[in-house]
């Protein structure tokens, strides 16, 4: 999956959501074996939800870091981190 596919498909996520009222999604990529992607999503209560996710890629796929969504996605997950 590449950054644009895995953006794309949290798009789609974003859109299928009740109750949002609007969003942003930025994606970038950071050469050699790397993407950010983050933006925010506002609901329509006001509330304001804000993320960022750093994405490693690994050479010929495009995967992160701990699995989820099946084999060819991970995420990096950071329990230790504040914001």
């Amino acid at each position: 999956m590449s950054v644009v596919e895995y953006a794309a498909e949290i798009r789609r996520h974003i859109l299928d959501t009740p109750h949002v009222v609007s969003h942003s999604l930025a994606y970038e990529d950071r050469p050699p074996l790397g993407a950010i992607v983050n933006g925010s999503v506002i609901f329509a209560d006001g509330s304001c939800l804000y993320f960022k996710e750093f994405l490693q890629l690994r050479p010929g796929i495009a995967r992160l870091v701990n699995e989820i969504d099946g084999p060819e996605l991970h995420r990096l997950h950071c329990p230790g981190h504040r914001a």
